[in-house]
C-alpha cells in the first residue's frame, strides 16, 4: 500500500511539474533541478529542510507568499523537486538561476545521483559570492555605485532603481503579512593601514 501511495504522489509530482513547466516564466528545462536533504541531525524534520529552502529562495527576491508557499517546490521522500520557473523570480534572476542549475547538472554528483546536496546547494546560492551577486544583479566593484544616493532612500541601498524594487518588494511582503529577509553590506575606504 505505502508503496503504491508513493507511485501515485511521484506521478503527481511529476505531472504538476510538466503542467508547471509549460506556465513557467521559462520554459528552460533548467529551471528545473533536483536536491537530495540528508538530515543533519536526528531532530531534523522535512519542514525544517523545506524551510531553508524557502528562504534561500527569498533571499534572491522569490515571491512565496505564505498561502502558495510550496509552490514550485515538491518534497517525495528525501528529495525536492524545484520548478524555479515557479517561484516568482524576476526574468534576469531567473535566467542567473537556469545557467547555475546547467552548471549543476553538470557536475559528476548530479549526473551520477541525479541530485544536489541540499546543503551544497544552498552554499552555491548564497554562500559563493559570484553566484549571489550574479543572481541579484549586484555590480562586480563597489567603485561602480554612487555612494551619494545612500541618504536618499530609507533603505540606504545606493542604486535608486533597486532601492524602489525593494521598498515595493517590502511593502508586498508587509501587505501579505510576511516578513523578508535580507542582507547588509558594508565597505569600509580610507582605512589607515
Amino acid at each position: 500500500m505505502n508503496k503504491l501511495l508513493f507511485l501515485f504522489a511521484l506521478a503527481l509530482i511529476v505531472g504538476q511539474l510538466s503542467l508547471s513547466k509549460n506556465h513557467s516564466k521559462d520554459n528552460d528545462s533548467n529551471s528545473l533541478i533536483t536536491i537530495k536533504w540528508n538530515k543533519s541531525h536526528a531532530e531534523e524534520t522535512n519542514e525544517q529542510a523545506f524551510l531553508a529552502l524557502r528562504w534561500t529562495y527569498s533571499y534572491i527576491g522569490a515571491r512565496l507568499p505564505a498561502e502558495s508557499a510550496k509552490r514550485g517546490i515538491y518534497l517525495i521522500a528525501n528529495k525536492f523537486y524545484v520548478d524555479a520557473g515557479m517561484l516568482g523570480l524576476d526574468g534576469e534572476t531567473q535566467r542567473v538561476l537556469n545557467k547555475l542549475h546547467q552548471r549543476i547538472k553538470q557536475t559528476h554528483e548530479y549526473k551520477s545521483q541525479g541530485s544536489i546536496d541540499l546543503g551544497k546547494y544552498i552554499v552555491l546560492i548564497l554562500g559563493d559570492s559570484e553566484n549571489y551577486y550574479n543572481l541579484l544583479g549586484v555590480p562586480k566593484t563597489y567603485k561602480e555605485l554612487d555612494f551619494n544616493e545612500i541618504e536618499s532612500t530609507p533603505i540606504r541601498c545606493p542604486d535608486l532603481e533597486t532601492a524602489e524594487q525593494m521598498i515595493g518588494l517590502i511593502q508586498e511582503i508587509k501587505k501579505a503579512g510576511d516578513t523578508i529577509g535580507g542582507i547588509i553590506t558594508g565597505v569600509v575606504t580610507a582605512c589607515p593601514s
